[in-house]
């Protein structure tokens, strides 16, 4: 595994925490060109689902001759097809729940500061068909040769 990888799996791990999450849904570390990945995706985007994406570094340490990422993002996706939901519970619930379960915890034991929702924490995009809320965290972590 790698340093993403690990973050991503670490948040997959504390959102499939027993109480976590008001409903029992789906929660995928989204990794695109996997078929297994993409049919599980695919399945839970049904109704409602959760998926970690891969974080995404926005700002290195500059100046050392090592690998630090002072600003990350790591987007934690919703997805709901509000007319198909059955579960007792839709995106805008979940929203908080992951902000609860992911704020201020170290996913995968390997950043030098805990994760903190982001300045702007949520944005969302919604169509007659689908609702998408991402929840957004900062991350700062270094790199290390395995």
């Amino acid at each position: 595994m790698n340093a993403i990888s690990d973050l991503a799996t670490g948040a997959v791990e504390l959102l499939k925490t027993q109480g976590a999450l008001r409903a029992d849904v789906p929660i995928l570390f989204r990794r695109p060109r996997e078929k297994a990945n993409e049919i599980a995706a695919a399945v839970a985007k049904q109704t409602l689902g959760i998926y970690v994406m891969p974080p995404f570094p926005t700002r290195a340490m500059q100046g050392v001759p090592f690998v630090f990422y002072e600003g990350a993002e790591l987007r934690v996706r919703i997805i709901e097809q509000p007319a198909l939901n059955s579960t007792g519970a839709d995106a805008y619930d979940l929203c908080d729940d992951v902000a609860l379960a992911l704020h201020w915890k170290n996913p995968g034991g390997m950043l030098a500061h805990p994760l903190m929702l982001a300045p702007r924490p949520v944005e969302l995009i919604e169509d007659p068909q689908t609702r998408i809320l991402d929840v957004i965290f900062t991350a700062v972590f270094q790199l290390n040769k395995s």
